[in-house]
């Protein structure tokens, strides 16, 4: 029986590192996304727009 708290005890230690680090790169990826989000897609003028453009 004391095996089997052994191996209970070391799944459950691997889950929570496992949960930790997809917290941590889940955090760093939205940090980065937001970083690409604001440089990459620039509001663009009003005049540009084709809907405003006349044919």
């Amino acid at each position: 029986m004391d095996a089997n708290w052994y191996i209970i005890v070391g799944i459950v230690l691997l889950g929570i590192v496992l949960i930790v680090f997809l917290i941590i790169k889940n955090h760093k990826d939205q940090k980065d996304l937001e970083t690409f989000l604001n440089n990459e897609f620039e509001i663009e003028d009003k005049e540009e727009d084709e809907v405003n453009n006349p044919v």
